[in-house]
């Protein structure tokens, strides 16, 4: 008995000891077991926080992307027609040199009177009958932008007649003041208030860079676009198009900060957007989530 009792004694202290080899060794399998839950803590914040970054444009700011895209689209198909005004024929740092009566191309035809005998020099871009070139972004463009300055201001306004662009009616105009040349770029700030479709609309002050190339930047600290169903408030940081290269009027680089549903959402344009129809927005300084805003 005495034997027997100490050979399970014997056999228990060896159970024992083997049931506590792990924690003998802590090292190896603590080391082992951290290295684990880092990783797969790891995995779970990257995975949540695209899972998150993905989800967290609600379906209003999805729509509001969408919207404010449009109305940009649009305006820009517009404004690109200035950049007619970037001709070797007029220079605006020197309306006092410009000759009497002038006229130069054809899609757009690009006039001017300046008679001495008024303060106002009047100059129209001509797009009669409607054309279809690399100067319009190659979309179709009807009617006459009409422009007049006073010469020693340069200061003045901007009409709009008969005018379309991409089959839609665009009315209204601008108070402007125009400077450069073709040179450096021609400068047109000032308030718009157009209205494109009768629907579309974008109205504030803007500052439009336009170039011999077609290319047109424009910024505004605060323009207002609405799509007919409902204004959106927009900052827009140097927004660049150029259709001539790009064959879109999607913007190649630049900024957009809108206020939608409650968050400050902030979209940005690079080289590949045009191509991709791809921007980055950020939600309250946080993302970027990809969108398209392309159909």
């Amino acid at each position: 008995m005495i034997g027997l009792r100490c050979t399970l004694l014997a056999c228990a202290l060896t159970l024992l000891l083997i049931a506590g080899c792990p924690t003998m060794t802590p090292t190896g399998n603590g080391n082992d077991n951290g290295n684990a839950n880092t990783t797969n803590n790891n995995t779970n914040v990257n995975a949540n926080t695209n899972d998150n970054g993905n989800t967290d444009l609600s379906a209003t700011q999805r729509s509001d992307i969408a919207r404010l895209s449009t109305v940009i689209d649009e305006f820009m198909k517009f404004a690109q027609q200035l950049t007619g005004l970037a001709t070797d024929d007029i220079d605006f740092t020197n309306l006092g040199g410009l000759g009497l009566i002038g006229a130069n191309g054809t899609c757009p035809n690009i006039s001017f009177i300046n008679s001495p005998e008024v303060p106002q020099v009047v100059i129209g871009v001509v797009f009669n009958p409607a054309c279809t070139a690399g100067a319009t972004g190659n979309v179709e463009v009807a009617g006459d932008i009409e422009i007049e300055l006073i010469r020693a201001t340069r200061m003045g306004t901007i009409e709009l007649s008969s005018f379309s662009v991409d089959g839609q009616s665009v009315t209204g105009g601008a108070t402007v003041t125009i400077a450069g040349n073709a040179t450096v770029g021609v400068s047109i700030d000032g308030t718009f208030n157009i209205t494109i479709n009768g629907t579309s609309t974008a109205s504030g002050v803007l500052s439009l860079s336009v170039n011999a190339d077609g290319s047109l930047t424009v910024a505004a600290d605060a323009i207002a676009l609405d799509d007919g169903t409902g204004a959106l408030t927009v900052a827009i940081d140097d927004l660049v198009i150029n259709p001539a290269s790009n064959g879109n009027f999607v913007p190649q680089s630049g900024t957009t900060t809108v206020t939608s549903d409650g968050s400050t959402l902030v979209i940005s344009y690079d080289a590949e957007s045009p191509t991709s129809g791809m921007v980055d927005v950020t939600i309250d300084g946080t993302g970027p989530v990809m969108v398209s805003v392309t159909n």
